[in-house]
């Protein structure tokens, strides 16, 4: 076959795939357009028991109440826990890592000791100056009406007053604490803002 015949042949079968490519980059370009055009997707979160408990100060007595009413336009993470739960002890320094870094994520973090009593609760030096605020849930009436079955569990509560993420079982590694971060990253609490 001649060099003019083959240039033909090309050209006649290009006539027939051009289109066919055009038609596929043109679909392409109106599911891309269709798509950037959706609105995220609205979750309903439901509403976090509002509480007041008293912290638990250094020296073991109680002090002031603190109550999630007064956290409302800030999210808040919530750690259930107890002196004798070794899972609860073993997740304290992650949960430090989210304490150090909450004036960057303008967060609050506190401890809720629940189904504890305060002697033992006292000896685990969880509440102590530098640290976030440990709360005294004596009755274990605040863990009830999160639906606490079991210990530990950290609730991501969002700036309006939502459950925005569980974790059911310990914060004990980075791909926890990574999960932890991606829930109060900036641009999730905005969806979910007071």
């Amino acid at each position: 076959m001649k060099a003019n015949d083959v240039l033909k042949a090309l050209a006649r079968q290009l006539t027939y795939i051009v289109p066919i490519v055009i038609a596929f980059l043109a679909i392409d370009l109106y599911i891309d357009k269709v798509h950037s055009q959706k609105k995220p997707v609205h979750v309903d979160l439901p509403a976090a028991p509002d509480f007041a408990l008293p912290q638990v100060q250094p020296d073991g007595v109680l002090g002031a109440a603190w109550s999630l009413a007064a956290q409302r336009g800030t999210p808040v993470v919530v750690n259930f826990w107890a002196s004798w739960c070794t899972a609860c002890i073993d997740e304290k320094p992650y949960l430090d890592v989210l304490w150090g870094d909450r004036d960057k994520l303008s967060i609050t973090v506190v401890g809720i000791a629940t189904s504890d009593d305060l002697v033992s609760l006292h000896r685990t030096g969880r509440a102590k100056d530098g640290s976030f605020p440990v709360l005294f849930d004596a009755d274990g009436a605040v863990a009830r009406a999160f639906q606490v079955d079991q210990l530990p569990q950290t609730f991501v509560i969002a700036p309006d007053g939502r459950i925005l993420f569980h974790v059911k079982g310990p914060v004990t590694d980075r791909n926890a604490l990574g999960e932890l971060r991606k829930m109060l990253s900036p641009e999730v609490v905005a969806v979910y803002g007071s």
